[in-house]
């Protein structure tokens, strides 16, 4: 049994309405693992960075807009950290790990620049409290069989992001370490 979404979602998805919103990240995996809410909560969003502070100001947060130019708006709520950010695409220039953003709508697209399968599971958030899993590279199998994958090539997606190799190895650990917990061994 899932615990119930924390309050402060659905209150931004109440603000954020028509815009749809989507848990994204470690969130998500929490969830599908039956771990409690994380402190920090990833989202998506198809409101644009603006809409999203207008949101956030109407229930009394303070949107911190550093990373705005890049579609992220994040903030603090009871129990949370919260970054919500507008789904984009993302065009990344030879030597440098900073894209050009361009915002969009279509949540596939925007699934695509993500780092990994199990990072690219999404969970719309409706106004009922219910959430509908979107999974469009295989990352709720990933999850289950313990496998960390790239989305697209490998090799690609470390140019674009070194950092990218710390984080795999990181998640690597973590599936290990839960694989390890459960009892589960090489080949089940």
């Amino acid at each position: 049994m899932h615990t119930p979404l924390p309050s402060i979602i659905l209150e931004l998805q109440k603000a954020l309405t028509p815009h749809k919103i989507y848990l994204v990240g470690g969130a998500v995996r929490n969830r599908l693992q039956n771990k409690p809410w994380p402190e920090d909560l990833d989202l998506a969003t198809t409101a644009t960075p603006d809409l999203t502070i207008k949101a956030m100001k109407a229930l009394s947060l303070r949107p911190n807009t550093r990373g705005q130019s890049f579609g992220v708006i994040s903030t603090k709520a009871p129990n949370h950290t919260i970054e919500i950010a507008t789904l984009r695409q993302e065009t990344y220039t030879p030597g440098s790990r900073y894209p050009k953003v361009t915002f969009i709508t279509d949540l596939k697209q925007d699934s695509h620049r993500r780092d990994f399968t199990i990072n690219a599971i999404y969970l719309e958030i409706h106004t009922t409290g219910q959430t509908t899993p979107h999974d469009f590279h295989n990352g709720i199998e990933d999850l289950k069989n313990k496998k960390v994958r790239f989305i697209g090539n490998k090799e690609e997606r470390l140019k674009q992001d070194p950092t990218r190799q710390q984080r795999y190895e990181k998640f690597v650990k973590e599936l290990e370490n839960t694989k390890e917990k459960s009892g589960a061994t090489e080949g089940n």
